[in-house]
C-alpha cells in the first residue's frame, strides 16, 4: 500500500514538469468550460420547456372549445346521483378481495357495487345510470 508521501512525491514531480502542467491546466480549463456550457444549456432547456408548456396550457385552457367541454362536463356531472357512502364503502372493501371475483361473474359483482353505491329512489335516473354502467362494463356491447 502506498502512503501519502508517495503521492506527495508524485505531485512534486508533476509540478516540476512545466510541459505537463501546461497541458494539465489547458485540458482542465477546457473540461471545466465544457461542463459550465453544458450546465447552462440544460438549465436553459428546462426553463424553455417549462415556459412552452405553461403558455400552451394557458392557450388551451382559455380556448372556447375547452371551456365549452368543461361546462358540458360540469353539467353532466351534476345530473349524476349522489353516492351512498357506507354501503358503497363496505361493498368496495368486500370486492377488493380476490374471492368474490372467482366465485361470481364480473357483471354480478359490478351490479352489486352499483346497487350498493347508487340510490334507488329515482327510478328514471337510476335506469339511465344502469344503462350507462351496463354499456361501459358489458364487453358484449363494446
Amino acid at each position: 500500500m502506498k502512503d501519502a508521501f508517495y503521492y506527495l512525491n508524485k505531485l512534486e514531480q508533476y509540478k516540476s514538469n512545466p510541459k505537463f502542467m501546461k497541458r494539465f491546466v489547458l485540458w482542465g480549463s477546457v473540461a471545466l468550460g465544457t461542463l459550465v456550457v453544458l450546465a447552462a444549456l440544460a438549465i436553459w432547456g428546462a426553463v424553455s420547456l417549462f415556459g412552452y408548456a405553461a403558455s400552451t396550457a394557458s392557450k388551451v385552457a382559455s380556448s372556447p372549445t375547452a371551456q365549452s367541454y368543461a361546462n358540458t362536463l360540469k353539467a353532466d356531472l351534476q345530473d349524476l346521483p349522489k353516492i351512498n357512502a357506507l354501503p358503497c364503502y363496505e361493498t368496495a372493501q368486500y370486492l377488493l378481495t380476490l374471492g368474490p371475483w372467482l366465485e361470481k361473474p364480473m357483471l354480478a359483482n359490478l351490479g352489486q357495487l352499483k346497487d350498493a353505491c347508487l340510490p334507488s329512489t329515482k327510478e328514471a335516473n337510476q335506469e339511465e345510470v344502469n344503462g350507462i354502467i351496463d354499456t361501459v362494463f358489458d364487453h358484449r356491447k363494446i
